[in-house]
């Protein structure tokens, strides 16, 4: 179901938390947070992250945007549009900002679709 949802996020691959810490060694890959994830026919959120293996260093911009977004700070908005201008191709900063367009906080998010 995981790697269904990339279609709705924009994504091409996903990994959760919980698979994450399986790992025997922890990949020395960029991962950005997507959100705490309901997927359809689920109840219990998971921690889903995207790996970012084509950048180098943590993308700080969308990790500061993101911690805004997740505390529901009400900068999180100008944040995600900021990045956005500057991102326009970038699936999660679209996500996000068109979720805080709708007037959605925090980083919850129940999947309706498989």
């Amino acid at each position: 179901r995981l790697e269904s949802v990339n279609k709705q996020l924009g994504t091409h691959v996903c990994i959760s938390e919980d698979t994450l810490n399986a790992c025997r060694e922890t990949p020395d890959v960029v991962l950005r947070p997507v959100g705490r994830l309901v997927l359809k026919g689920k109840k219990r959120p998971l921690k889903v992250f995207q790996p970012r293996p084509d950048l180098a260093s943590q993308d700080e911009a969308y990790l500061e945007a993101y911690e805004l977004m997740r505390t529901g700070k009400p900068d999180a908005l100008a944040r995600f549009a900021e990045l956005h201008v500057q991102r326009p191709d970038d699936p999660l900063v679209e996500l996000h900002l068109d979720r805080l367009k709708e007037g959605n906080v925090g980083d919850f998010m129940i999947m309706t679709e498989k």
